[in-house]
């Protein structure tokens, strides 16, 4: 072998090894990122965000989650052969966990919004709810309608639909409108006299004055946006696979009649 062909297979050799490695450098690096069910499937979970919002999702003291929205993500995450892991979020910042992929979908009586939707990708509504005003027990009398809160104090959960028709009813009325991170730290607040209102959902208003009804009641519901209010699961846009799922299994929960159960076990049947 004269000295020349000794070089040319020495390049061609190279240029296979070359070769090889580019190739698998592609394989390995430039693979797309894995997105809705594939990468559900690869970790074996399917979080869900979730805010502290009972009866659709309360957290127990054991850190388990238990609520509508629960019973509902358990049988998609079973629906996809992965396990459901449940983590809370705080609600003004869970739309940009889900953007983050912190969490796969949210599931916490998530409104329908024009807003909303530009961001994320929802399931079908399974829920159309009202929101409450919330007074101090002792007080329920004295309120029949938004008007006898006009220059009063009036709080409701911050990012939520009720802080949006509170801005919308009382911007320009000298009420004040607060607020708060929480539902419980709203009701702390009208117990001890910081507002004189909550306003949040009908479902989860009823549920915390069953718990304490001394301290609070429901003095009357009002439409959220003046049309009505629908609850819907929400995933990334380009999640529409995992969208499917969700909805196939609220189709199958509705067809069955498993979904009529569900209202009724936790008490939010319309």
């Amino acid at each position: 072998m004269n000295t020349t062909t000794k070089m040319v297979l020495a390049v061609l050799v190279t240029a296979i090894i070359v070769g090889s490695t580019v190739t698998a450098y592609y394989e390995i690096y430039r693979k797309p990122a894995l997105t809705g069910i594939a990468r559900i499937k690869a970790k074996g979970t399917l979080v869900v965000g979730l805010d502290v919002y009972p009866p659709w999702a309360s957290q127990m003291q054991n850190g388990s989650w238990e609520g509508f929205d629960i019973d509902v993500m358990k049988k998609v995450a079973e629906k996809i052969g992965v396990q459901f892991e449940g983590k809370a979020v705080v609600w003004e910042t869970i739309i940009p966990a889900l953007m983050a992929k912190e969490i796969d979908v949210i599931a916490s009586a998530l409104s329908v919004t024009p807003d909303r939707s530009e961001q994320v990708l929802y399931s079908i509504a399974y829920y159309e709810v009202t929101l409450s005003f919330v007074v101090k027990t002792d007080k329920v009398a004295q309120y029949q309608s938004a008007d006898d809160f006009v220059g009063k104090k009036v709080g409701a959960q911050a990012g939520t639909t009720g802080w949006d028709l509170a801005q919308t009813l009382y911007q320009d009325t000298g009420t004040e409108v607060r607020d708060f991170l929480s539902i419980p730290d709203l009701l702390l607040a009208l117990e001890t006299g910081v507002v004189d209102t909550g306003i949040f959902d009908t479902p989860t208003a009823r549920d915390y004055c069953k718990q304490e009804p001394t301290k609070f009641a429901v003095a009357f519901t009002h439409p959220t946006h003046g049309y009505p209010d629908y609850y819907a699961y929400a995933v990334r846009p380009e999640d529409g696979e995992l969208a499917e799922v969700i909805n196939t299994v609220i189709v199958e929960l509705m067809a069955s009649g498993e979904m009529a159960q569900l209202m009724a076990k936790w008490e939010v049947t319309p």
